[in-house]
């Protein structure tokens, strides 16, 4: 009867909101402050991008879920040789879990833009993981798979002309029948900011903001669409239909928006940031779905957690974060998309106010346990003034 229960939970858990904790900086928090602030801010899901000792033992207990990632550096050894996969799992998995929640392994990222283009081994690698996960009969409880950029699309306006590029079809279609066969999501880093940016001209920033008033007609399908967001997982979905690859879920590993950018990146500002995300935390917990795909659960994980300041490029790589590294926000964002970000001490009834002092309301069906948790937290939090309240 618990399984049953458990199955109907997890398909009727809805869309989700995940961050993505990038750690290429060199003033970060340690893991265990960071896991904190994760908690502290209702933040259930988080991905890195590889399989951190440290980060994975900060987590054990928190009941974060959490996506590991194996790196294209490590696909050579990882597709040659079972041991190697099998040593893997023993050192860096196995320890911690299931303490530590971890949900998916990514093996390989965005293979298709890297400079030395490893996409043949990426197939062999994930199968070897696999293998090793069924030998530990984890199998179907952590899902394997690897992300890609957009650019793994040939076409992708009109979304129903969406098409995979031809170039990449021998790794494509052996990678997309494991992820059938295993039920595991086809992950895509979907960046609106970045189409905005290089074609102004074409892409208004209202639509790639969510915030449009008047919508882009599909001509195939007469599919209305308001948003850039949308219309990129339709293209995707439409690829993957033309592959006949029907049941694969997609899952947005990365999306963001950067608070600051270079004098020739005009839409990089704190507003567009906190306007980008928090339309798309609505946009996916309410489970509206996309056009093609009504109703459809999408799984998403926010770029990034932190601003990263070793990250080479342009300004705006070093500023996608929400937070700074000491832990105070670049602009407010509500993770839950249910509550109101951002309120004035003056202004919170809601959570019981007066003479212009917040108190928080405990609910009346919280443990003991999860009201000593959130109090720790909270103290935590208003130590180092993240509250921005005073005493």
């Amino acid at each position: 009867g618990l399984n049953l229960f458990n199955l109907f939970a997890d398909i009727c858990r809805g869309s989700t909101i995940g961050v993505c904790y990038g750690r290429n900086a060199d003033d970060l928090p340690t893991p265990d402050k960071v896991a904190q602030l994760v908690q502290l801010h209702n933040i259930k899901f988080l991905r890195i991008y590889d399989s951190n000792i440290q980060v994975l033992k900060a987590f054990a207990n928190t009941g974060v879920e959490l996506m590991v990632g194996i790196s294209n550096l490590d696909l050579l050894p990882f597709s040659q040789f079972q041991s190697n996969a099998d040593t893997w799992l023993k050192n860096n998995i196995l320890p911690y879990y299931p303490a530590t929640k971890i949900t998916h392994v990514t093996v390989g990222a965005e293979v298709t833009e890297a400079p030395d283009n490893a996409s043949s081994l990426v197939v062999p690698a994930m199968q070897n993981v696999f293998t090793a996960l069924r030998k530990a009969g984890l199998h179907r409880k952590i899902k394997i798979s690897s992300t890609h950029s957009l650019g793994v699309l040939s076409r992708s306006f009109p979304p129903s002309a969406g098409a995979f590029n031809s170039s990449h079809a021998f790794f494509l279609k052996p990678m997309l029948e494991f992820l059938a066969d295993n039920q595991s999501p086809f992950m895509v880093d979907i960046y609106p900011y970045y189409a905005y940016r290089d074609s102004t001209n074409k892409v208004s920033l209202d639509y790639a903001l969510f915030e449009s008033s008047s919508e882009v007609i599909d001509p195939n399908t007469g599919l209305l669409y308001t948003n850039m967001f949308d219309a990129q997982i339709d293209a995707l979905y439409f690829a993957l239909t033309a592959l006949n690859f029907r049941t694969i879920k997609i899952m947005v590993t990365e999306t963001g928006w950067p608070s600051k950018g270079s004098a020739k990146e005009m839409g990089a500002t704190p507003d567009n940031a906190q306007i980008y995300n928090a339309n798309l935390i609505r946009h996916v917990i309410n489970d509206v779905g996309t056009p093609a795909k009504a109703g459809e659960e999408l799984d998403v994980y926010i770029f990034s957690l932190f601003n990263e300041n070793r990250k080479p490029g342009l300004e705006s790589e070093r500023n996608w974060g929400v937070f700074y590294p000491d832990g105070t926000s670049v602009y407010n964002l509500d993770f839950t998309g249910k509550g109101v970000v951002g309120v004035n001490p003056t202004q919170a009834n809601a959570t019981g106010s007066t003479n212009g002092t917040s108190w928080c309301i405990a609910s009346s069906t919280a443990s003991e346990g999860a009201l000593q948790s959130a109090f720790k937290l909270g103290l935590w939090a208003w130590e180092r003034g993240l509250l921005g309240y005073s005493a």
